[in-house]
């Protein structure tokens, strides 16, 4: 119902884990509704009223707006 609701795909997470970390000062964020989702298996998730938070982070560009993560903690 989670991964639905949120219009999380598979192959982008397990959900089985959270981690919590600090977002750096100055980062902007955007806050709104989740978008749509066609997951690799074929699966659609439609747009729903959930509030989601996006950080534009790019690892590959050294772009990192978060830092001080805590280790993954076991969810649910």
């Amino acid at each position: 119902d989670y991964r639905a609701a949120n219009a999380i795909c598979p192959e982008w997470s397990p959900l089985d884990s959270w981690v919590a970390c600090e977002l750096r000062p100055g980062s902007q964020i955007v806050l709104g509704s989740t978008q749509s989702a066609v997951c690799a298996d074929g699966t659609r998730y439609p747009k729903t009223g959930q509030t989601q938070v996006f950080v534009a982070n790019d690892g590959r560009a050294g772009i990192v707006h978060v830092g001080n993560c805590q280790a993954p903690v076991a969810w649910p």
